[in-house]
């Protein structure tokens, strides 16, 4: 019985190989140990530590094909990573780290071995590289020169894009965390992973999305507030719409089972993906449901019903020589086309010509440095919310971290921001006025990490969105509403406010700056609150003076903690779902109610300003930080209070 199901298996392995979508002469794959690597982002840099490996192409397709490496010249120490070949099918783009020092840079090869040349060198990382429709290309870098929010040291490298020569190297990502593995769409766009930090759960945001390639107009299409963790290397299906990717972990690595999403589904549901490896569930935070079953990555769409991957049936997801290059079909076939019984095989791409997508034109730039939006109702998507109650939107920018913090730390916060808040220092741009049918037509920050809220008459928020856009100088865009659901149609009507023209940001009290509590809030209380709520025997038991604490002061302590306002907890939750307006913030905390229906009297002397400064300060999650400079680093807190017009 075991010689003839050994008998079968080979006819049924030798018949999948004959697949006629096997079209393509050679294979162009990475060679080299598995990462070792403790977060999926730091494959670049803790991860690196295993050499030995190569470029290849194997031809023809299978398990009997011969081996032809590309750029030996580089030798067999290094690490090879992240192949991409060009539209014509001449040419291939990887990654390459020749020792633990030196940084990961872009080299182009012909894929016939000939005119090797490196395109990037210098001090950072520059990972991913995939060619893009105008010639240009798209790769990932620590160019930005920025931190990750949620560490002391950790690089974050996002989207730029550079000349054929590897000239004019730009960013066009403005993200506060990490972008990963673009892929080109059939319409020229690109689709990526990208981790993200508004005001949603720690780690667990590694979502799907698209952007042009000059990295304007950015589109969410899965993930985000559900799981699954992390949609990694979305790639999509040749003649679908649909799009494959790795459900991965946050840490320690990028692997787990194969998924399709769609991006036309307007549901944020974890229901809403095809797994083609139903054996291994999706992940959590940093670990896998089942471990016995082995572990998928690098997924390559031949047709919604065929894919190459890399798959190991190792119990570890890090064995240096476990991943082998295989066929899947969506009924959960495996068939091995490569193994080396020393090295691991990853990120298999055909070697062929394919149709070039078209070139998407780059955003004409004009002089100065805002955008426009075009917001047609907003209370589309927001439920119980009645026409004319919002009069506001609020303009807020995730302002990205520069340097590294070597300071304690505290809820993963490196510095400190808030008491179990938000990481991100943010600032206030202004707000922009909402017309009675919804509309808004204003400007906006360009190349800044920017979201915005629906205020009422009292500038209190009614919904924020939890995830933020940008926009070039002198680009246009336009959303029908506020969360709603994303096959919704714009009606066809022109709204007040592109009739009556585009609107200025109006600046807050103090002018653009980030929200501070000693310096926005605090006075607030020392005018209007301390005279009751400070000594041996504070009214109510609330103490508000502005005696400092080890990390903040009384009065902030004493709100965040005790429940008088609310935010979001990230550090306290797995997943952070999408929430009903006034969920959060002002309207629903206690120390704004007491404020109206206790102490209206007093209410009805404060200037509106302070009420303004109180509500916004709630708003935007509660912070005590404006800044993350550390000016004075012998002072509570390490920091002094920086002026509005110095960027945090």
């Amino acid at each position: 019985l075991y010689a003839l199901y050994v008998a079968a298996f080979r006819l049924k392995h030798s018949v999948a190989l004959q697949n006629p979508l096997i079209d393509f002469g050679g294979l162009v794959f990475a060679k080299r140990q598995t990462y070792d690597t403790s977060h999926i982002y730091t494959t670049y840099f803790d991860g690196s530590h295993r050499y030995g490996g190569g470029l290849y192409v194997l031809s023809p397709v299978g398990p009997a094909g011969g081996l032809r490496r590309l750029a030996g010249e580089l030798g067999d120490s290094a690490i090879y990573r992240d192949p991409d070949v060009s539209f014509d099918g001449t040419r291939v783009l990887f990654s390459y780290k020749p020792d633990l020092p030196t940084p990961c840079r872009v080299y182009e090869v012909g894929a016939d071995g000939s005119g090797l040349r490196r395109l990037t060198d210098s001090e950072y990382d520059d990972i991913d590289p995939c060619y893009l429709p105008s010639g240009k290309i798209m790769f990932v870098s620590t160019r930005c020169r920025r931190v990750v929010l949620c560490h002391n040291a950790f690089t974050v490298s996002v989207l730029h894009t550079m000349d054929a020569d590897g000239g004019n190297v730009q960013c066009v990502s403005q993200n506060t965390v990490n972008d990963f593995t673009p892929s080109v769409l059939e319409d020229g766009r690109v689709a990526y992973t990208r981790w993200e930090y508004v005001d949603k759960n720690l780690g667990n945001n590694q979502s799907a999305w698209i952007v042009n390639p000059d990295g304007g107009h950015p589109v969410h299409i899965a993930g985000e507030h559900w799981g699954p963790i992390t949609f990694w290397e979305p790639r999509q299906i040749p003649g679908s719409n649909r799009l494959v990717c790795t459900l991965a972990p946050h840490m320690p690595i990028a692997v787990g089972p194969i998924a399709l999403i769609d991006p036309a589904d307007s549901s944020r549901s974890p229901a809403k993906y095809e797994s083609l490896t139903p054996e291994l569930p999706p992940p959590t935070h940093f670990r896998w449901l089942r471990t016995d079953v082995g572990y998928y990555c690098n997924p390559y769409p031949l047709s919604e019903d065929y894919y190459l991957v890399s798959y190991t049936y190792e119990t570890d997801p890090r064995e240096p020589k476990g991943y082998a290059l295989y066929l899947l079909d969506r009924w959960n076939n495996r068939d091995l086309i490569y193994r080396d019984p020393d090295l691991s095989s990853f990120e298999a791409f055909p070697l062929r010509p394919r149709q070039s997508p078209p070139v998407i034109p780059e955003t004409t730039t004009t002089p100065g440095k805002s955008g426009t939006f075009c917001l047609l109702n907003v209370y589309e998507g927001l439920p119980g919310i009645e026409p004319g109650e919002v009069k506001y939107l609020r303009i807020i920018e995730e302002v990205q971290k520069p340097v590294a913090a070597e300071c304690p730390g505290r809820d993963l916060q490196y510095p400190i921001i808030s008491n179990h808040g938000h990481l991100a220092v943010k600032r206030l741009w202004g707000t922009v006025p909402v017309e009675p049918d919804g509309s808004a037509y204003f400007k906006a920050p360009a190349n800044a990490a920017v979201y915005f809220s629906a205020l009422d008459e009292n500038r209190m928020e009614i919904q924020r969105m939890r995830a933020f856009t940008e926009i070039r100088e002198g680009e246009t865009l336009s959303c029908v509403g506020c969360h709603e659901p994303r096959t919704t149609t714009p009606a066809v009507r022109r709204s007040t406010a592109m009739a009556r023209g585009i609107s200025d940001i109006t600046p807050p009290w103090d002018g653009v700056h980030a929200p501070d509590f000693a310096r926005d809030v605090q006075p607030v209380l020392d005018r209007n609150c301390v005279s009751c709520h400070s000594g041996a025997k504070p009214a109510g038991n609330l103490d508000l003076s502005p005696d400092p604490t080890n990390l903040f002061n009384v009065a902030y302590e004493n709100l965040t903690e005790r429940g008088y306002v609310s935010f979001v907890y990230p550090s306290r939750s797995d997943n952070l779902p999408l929430r009903p307006p006034k969920y959060y913030g002002s309207h629903a905390s206690r120390m704004v109610t007491q404020m109206r229906e206790t102490h209206r009297d007093r209410l009805k002397e404060m200037p509106s300003e302070d009420f303004e400064r109180i509500v916004t300060w709630i708003d935007c999650n509660a912070p005590y930080y404006g800044t993350y400079i550390y000016s004075r680093p012998g002072t509570v807190g390490g920091r002094e209070l920086i002026s509005p017009e110095v960027r945090a």
